[in-house]
């Protein structure tokens, strides 16, 4: 929540944001952006980080898990490391 502290997966409420970082061969990365969408508020955002170098994943699997959750790419970003995809998703009442 906004103003309010960190929260990991355990958290039961809904969040503001959701920053996560994924790697390939870390799992299913649509499994986790439905789980990142199950706590989201609507008309919130997900950062998607991916280390540069080694085990970024193809950007071809990010944009498949991306399509297949519901979120859309709103914009990239570069941090030192690690690629950044900011993903929103629409809202449920439409």
């Amino acid at each position: 929540m906004i103003g309010g502290g960190l929260v990991d997966e355990g958290y039961g409420g809904d969040v503001d944001a959701v920053l996560l970082w994924w790697r390939a061969g870390e799992g299913v990365l649509a499994d986790a952006l439905l789980a990142a969408g199950a706590v989201l508020s609507e008309g919130r955002f997900v950062l998607l980080l991916n280390p540069k170098v080694g085990g970024y994943g193809r950007p071809e699997d990010i944009d498949e898990a991306v399509v297949l959750t519901g979120f859309h790419r709103a914009s990239a970003i570069e941090l030192r490391h690690w690629h950044g995809v900011l993903l929103t998703k629409p809202n449920r009442s439409r």
